[in-house]
């Protein structure tokens, strides 16, 4: 995946946490961006989807949290089972889940009047959750989604799934990156225990490639997007 792609879905990342459409539509024309939609869900969850035409691609930014007790409150739901496609399932993030079943249907209609621009997925923190599950659920669940390549950048995302989902999206068209830095403890959630047992015995695990960038930063500071933003555009050039 370019730097640049990254770089954007960093930016968008940060955006999706402004919820006045103005201020939000200003911030995506200054990164060259045009504004298709926002929306909010009766349970809060905010997402935006806006278009770079130079390069035919749909960008979809969830909103997550820079709470960390927020994300370790609510990665302790239970995990849920989700269907991919003939009669197999996977358990996931039970609260990610939730929320990425509310806006799909909505995510879907946009995407299907671009059907040969490519699609990136992106959240931060909870976000990043979404966006990921929102990788396996777009194509295995909704009409005109099935086949076509989803890409993934998250930053400071908790473990979304279990093995056998990792490997699923792992084997999936598209590319999938974590972006994390060093000392932000949020990617470490939920299953840091089961973390050192055998792989195929632990109850959460994360997809995707990793991208490690420095920080001086510890604990909350680390998670915060704003870091991330800073750190992506200093770092990818």
């Amino acid at each position: 995946m370019k730097a640049h792609t990254i770089r954007t879905a960093a930016a968008l990342s940060a955006i999706a946490y402004i919820d006045e459409l103005k201020p939000l539509r200003h911030a995506l024309a200054l990164n060259g961006l045009s504004y298709l939609t926002w929306h909010r869900t009766d349970d809060d969850t905010e997402f935006l989807i806006c278009r770079a035409h130079h390069t035919h691609t749909l960008y979809v930014a969830i909103a997550g949290t820079e709470s960390v007790r927020d994300v370790v409150t609510d990665v302790r739901a239970l995990r849920r089972r989700m269907g991919i496609g003939k009669g197999k399932h996977v358990l996931c993030h039970g609260g990610g889940l939730h929320a990425a079943i509310s806006i799909a249907g909505t995510i879907a209609t946009h995407l299907r009047n671009f059907p040969f621009d490519d699609v990136i997925l992106t959240g931060h923190s909870l976000g990043g959750v979404i966006a990921r599950i929102l990788r396996g659920l777009l194509p295995a669940s909704y009409p005109g989604m099935k086949g076509r390549p989803m890409h993934c950048v998250t930053f400071g995302a908790p473990r979304s799934g279990c093995p056998k989902f990792a490997d699923h999206l792992n084997r999936s068209d598209g590319h999938d990156i974590r972006v994390e830095h060093a000392f932000d403890p949020v990617p470490y959630v939920p299953g840091a225990l089961t973390a050192l047992l055998p792989r195929r015995w632990s109850r959460y695990c994360h997809a995707g490639q990793a991208l490690i960038l420095p920080s001086k930063a510890r604990g909350i500071a680390a998670h915060r997007m704003s870091g991330y933003l800073a750190d992506v555009r200093g770092s990818l050039v």
